[in-house]
């Protein structure tokens, strides 16, 4: 092979916050790109972007307005497969509610693969979105020829039922890069001193603040793990458009001494080293990654039953939602175990989420596709 096969990625922008790019770089990370490299197909600007790593890494990104069902929007995604034909081995689609826009152009223009991946187990947070996003991934089975989730809970909600039984769809694990995430006493040690934590109980989080990561009751859970352990403190690892209204909340309830909120960081894993458990109280999760990574660094993690228990390596407990704060605290703290950490990462291993094992199995995907042109 002279040239890699190109993917062309479909994303709604490559900000360094969102979910879904941070599973497409870390497979991208651990890829051949000499056998297979990735473009990306973006709409919307926000925050920090990956474009310098794509672009070292030997991939292109091409932008294109807001997707709107008017003439303008079509003419610009026809325009854009026209422009580029025979160039991509396949079109994976990362939001599947818009394969009725993409696909027929990539059809047309010689594109014979396309994958459609679903990412979550809603169409949005938002119910009027929702409802939206559900009407127009109607077409999503009858115009994809490759079904990808990163959950069988994932794939019901985009495919249905009968397609993951029958096992139509191929489940893409959120992978992480293992020796990355495994515990480390001496970065537990560094973080907690610099933020002056050393004798505290840290409860953790890792999400954008928006509707779906539940930051309202996190808060009111934590006030309650607060009542029975003094010395308790949050430590909330993230940014979004509720923050300011969750940061209100927290002093309503007169605990802001003891939440700290860290905003967007880089160094996630170093962050969890200094946490003693993990929360996760979403509304919906296509699965949960941060939970993979929270479990690879041996903390116990406390989730909603929103999220799909395929997040659970072993560490994991699942508690309902319709019960409150308290039921949670009480719990939580009663199912207190300390371990040893530093071997929690075998579990990732065993549960086959090594980015290493598994960019290898979605790059032998692709170079199927390639032969079956």
């Amino acid at each position: 092979m002279d040239k890699p096969i190109r993917i062309l990625q479909v994303v709604s922008r490559l900000s360094v916050n969102t979910g879904v790019m941070s599973v497409l770089l870390n497979y991208y990370r651990n890829i051949d790109t000499t056998k297979v490299q990735f473009d990306y197909l973006y709409f919307l600007d926000k925050d920090e972007i990956y474009d310098n790593e794509i672009i070292a890494r030997g991939g292109r990104i091409f932008k294109i307005g807001k997707p709107s069902l008017n003439k303008k929007t079509f003419n610009e995604v026809k325009n854009f497969f026209k422009e580029h034909e025979g160039e991509f081995t396949a079109v994976h689609n990362n939001e599947v509610f818009l394969t009725f826009l993409f696909q027929p152009y990539a059809k047309k223009y010689g594109v014979k693969n396309f994958i459609s991946h679903s990412h979550a187990t809603k169409f949005s947070d938002r119910k009027l979105n929702a409802i939206r996003n559900r009407i127009l991934s109607l077409p999503v089975k009858r115009k994809s020829n490759h079904y990808f989730a990163c959950s069988k809970a994932a794939g019901k909600c985009v495919f249905g039922k009968k397609a993951v039984k029958k096992n139509k769809v191929t489940i893409i694990n959120n992978a992480i890069s293992v020796d990355k995430f495994k515990f480390n006493q001496a970065k537990r040690d560094e973080i907690r001193s610099k933020l002056a934590i050393n004798d505290k109980f840290v409860v953790g989080n890792v999400g954008r603040f928006f509707e779906q990561k539940n930051h309202k009751f996190l808060i009111e859970v934590f006030a309650e793990i607060k009542k029975q352990k003094p010395n308790a403190v949050l430590m909330l690892v993230g940014d979004g458009i509720l923050r300011e209204k969750i940061e209100k909340k927290v002093k309503a309830l007169n605990i802001a001494e003891s939440v700290m909120f860290l905003g967007t960081r880089t160094d996630v894993p170093d962050l969890l080293n200094a946490m003693d458990i993990f929360l996760l109280p979403s509304n919906f999760e296509g699965l949960g990654i941060v939970l993979i990574e929270a479990q690879c660094n041996g903390l116990n993690c406390y989730a909603s039953s929103a999220v799909p228990t395929e997040a659970d390596m072993g560490l994991c407990k699942f508690i309902s939602l319709k019960k409150d704060a308290m039921f949670w605290a009480d719990y939580i703290i009663g199912n207190e175990v300390f371990r040893n950490r530093e071997n929690s990462f075998k579990l990732i291993k065993e549960h086959k989420y090594d980015i290493v094992e598994r960019a290898k199995f979605l790059q032998d995907l692709y170079l199927k596709m390639s032969e079956a042109r």
